[in-house]
């Protein structure tokens, strides 16, 4: 994989990051970047836990980017008998 592929997967996991952590510091009740007067709580039952799914889903999906540019199914593993460690075509 060429560098500049890895360092976009890479950097596409951290740039999600902010936007996980602004979600879960406001499921817990910190006024992050509101006033304490025009901050209101998530009173909806499903709210808190629709915004902990969503932060987790779109770290999950975004760590995934790091997976199409890992090296895979190149070398057969050593353990499988008589053919591991040959490259595969």
């Amino acid at each position: 994989m060429p560098r500049w592929a890895v360092g976009a997967a890479q950097l596409t996991a951290l740039v999600v990051l902010p936007t996980g952590l602004w979600r879960i510091a406001l499921v817990l009740g910190f006024p992050s970047g509101c006033t304490a007067e025009g901050f209101a709580g998530f009173e909806t039952p499903g709210a808190k836990a629709w915004m902990l799914f969503l932060s987790v889903a779109c770290e999950l999906v975004a760590l995934l980017t790091i997976g199409l540019v890992r090296p895979r199914g190149e070398v057969l593993p050593r353990r499988i008998p008589r053919i591991g460690g040959r490259t595969v075509r």
